[in-house]
């Protein structure tokens, strides 16, 4: 066993403190090369020793799931026969409850059926017609505020009209990745 207080620690921390101060730019193709197939040495090295784990827990995983399936068989169908009637009695009370024309609200010792009634605001819709009326004072400005719902208009002019007057910009990206080969 090597001391962490031997030569080769402290050349790895030279090591260490030097690649600190090159910096990525300095690393060459042939660099980066030899840390990528390092990487997928020790991604493989990683999937044979997940593979050994699953292995040795497989029997534990399949002892503990037998005993489970014993617990589960002794409760499950009691707790579903439960889940039934009590789907069935909310079922009946919510369709009584639609059935009512005004608001109602009925306690019982640990429950409250309730039929609510009311309005929420939802958003904005505006009038075009309105709006380019009241905006057209603003100039070529209010063509900011504009769009036009891609699916609405290819169906009003069809696709190949639609194409001739609409752009579809090129967003750049840069994506970088480390993989390992098939």
């Amino acid at each position: 066993m090597i001391s962490h207080k031997g030569p080769i620690t402290s050349f790895f921390r030279a090591r260490r403190s030097v690649s600190l101060d090159l910096g990525m730019a300095r690393l060459s193709k042939s660099d980066i090369a030899h840390k990528a197939e390092r990487w997928a040495l020790a991604m493989r090295e990683r999937a044979k020793l997940d593979a050994a784990k699953e292995a040795a827990m497989a029997p534990l995983i399949k002892r503990h799931a037998d005993e489970m399936q014993k617990v589960l068989d002794a409760h499950d169908p009691k707790i579903s026969a439960v889940e039934q009637k009590a789907d069935a009695l909310y079922t009946e009370v919510v369709d009584w409850l639609n059935s009512q024309c005004k608001p109602v609200a009925i306690e019982s010792r640990s429950a409250i059926a309730e039929l609510l009634k009311g309005e929420k605001l939802r958003d904005r819709v505006i009038d075009v017609k309105k709006f380019l009326a009241y905006a057209k004072r603003k100039g070529d400005a209010v063509y900011d505020c504009v769009s036009v719902g891609v699916a609405k208009a290819e169906k009003l002019l069809g696709k190949t009209e639609l194409d001739k007057i609409s752009v579809r910009p090129v967003v750049p990206y840069t994506k970088a990745t480390l993989r390992l080969k098939d």
